[in-house]
C-alpha cells in the first residue's frame, strides 16, 4: 500500500504541475499569472459579495496577504473594493466588467486543459480517479485544520 500511496501522491503533484505549466501562457497572454486567476476565482465565487476575509479564507491565506495582489488587480481595472454597508471596516470585493471578461477568457483555457487532461480517459475511470483525489484532499484537508 505504501507505493501506491506514493504513487498517487507523486501523480497528483505531476498532474497540477502539468495543468499549472499548461496555464501559464494563455494567462500570461491575458495579463495574469495562475495566483490572480485564483484571486479573480475567489472573488467571483463569492458573486460581488464577499469581503476582503472571505476571499482570502476561499484562497488559504491570510487577509493581510490578500492586500498586496488586490491592489494590483484594482489598479488594472478588474477588481473593485467597496465598503461594506453593514461593517465599516470591511470591504466587498466584486469583478468589474473588464475582470468578468479576462475570467471567461480564462475559462476557456482551463477547459482546453481539462479536455487534454481527460482525453482517452474512461468516464468510469475518470469518475474513480475524481472520488479518489476528493477523499484524499478531504483527508489532508482534515488534517490541517
Amino acid at each position: 500500500m505504501d507505493d501506491l500511496q506514493s504513487a498517487l501522491s507523486t501523480q497528483a503533484a505531476i498532474v497540477s504541475e502539468l495543468v499549472s505549466s499548461f496555464l501559464e501562457r494563455p494567462l500570461a497572454d491575458a495579463g495574469l499569472s495562475l495566483g490572480t486567476f485564483e484571486l479573480l476565482s475567489a472573488v467571483k465565487a463569492g458573486g460581488g459579495k464577499a469581503s476582503q476575509a472571505e476571499v482570502a479564507s476561499r484562497m488559504g491565506i491570510r487577509p493581510a496577504s490578500l492586500c498586496e495582489a488586490l491592489r494590483s488587480v484594482e489598479a488594472k481595472g478588474v477588481v473593485t473594493r467597496t465598503d461594506d454597508p453593514h461593517d465599516r471596516r470591511a470591504k466587498r470585493l466584486k469583478l468589474t466588467a473588464k475582470g468578468e471578461k479576462l475570467f471567461q477568457r480564462c475559462l476557456e483555457s482551463i477547459a482546453a486543459a481539462e479536455h487534454l487532461l481527460s482525453e482517452g480517459i474512461a468516464e468510469r475511470d475518470f469518475r474513480t480517479a475524481c472520488r479518489v483525489l476528493e477523499r484524499a484532499a478531504a483527508n489532508l484537508s482534515d488534517a490541517i485544520r
